[in-house]
């Protein structure tokens, strides 16, 4: 995927770290990662993530089928 300097990777916080530290290597090239912070034991929220697409610095989307608070059994 060609990313160049100032582009945008966006990311949940509650992603898996094998989901987060190859973008964040992408840093030193100058690619921005922003985390989209959610709520505690939340997946990501749509509408927020849509709002973030509109912004055409926004050149990648990255979010797993599993994050951490959907492997997190239930109590």
């Amino acid at each position: 995927m060609p990313l160049k300097a100032g582009d945008t990777v966006l990311l949940s916080d509650k992603e898996f770290p094998a989901n987060v530290y190859p973008w964040l290597l992408l840093r030193e090239q100058g690619i921005k990662v922003e985390m989209a912070r959610l709520p505690a034991r939340r997946v990501a929220r749509r509408e927020h993530l849509l709002e973030r697409l509109r912004d055409p610095g926004v050149r990648v989307l990255a979010v797993s089928f599993v994050q951490f608070p959907t492997a997190i059994a239930p109590t």
